[in-house]
């Protein structure tokens, strides 16, 4: 079996160009992607993250995402 890559908020804040507070309230909401939480530390799993962009992708601006 494969190793699954693992992201820190840090590391998918960079990636997606956003604030670490936004995750951390999409996190609160349950809006983001899904994510696993070891004692305090929290981790983001590649797949995951793939499935979540995935799902918001978008033809247009008028167009609502694939997965909404």
């Amino acid at each position: 079996m494969a190793d699954i890559l693992y992201l820190t908020p840090k590391e998918l804040a960079e990636r997606w160009r956003i604030s670490r507070d936004a995750l951390t309230l999409w996190r609160m909401r349950g809006s983001g992607p899904r994510f696993m939480k070891i004692g305090n530390k929290v981790l983001y799993p590649l797949p995951e993250i793939q499935h979540f962009e995935e799902k918001h992708m978008q033809a247009s601006t008028t167009s609502a995402p694939a997965g909404a």
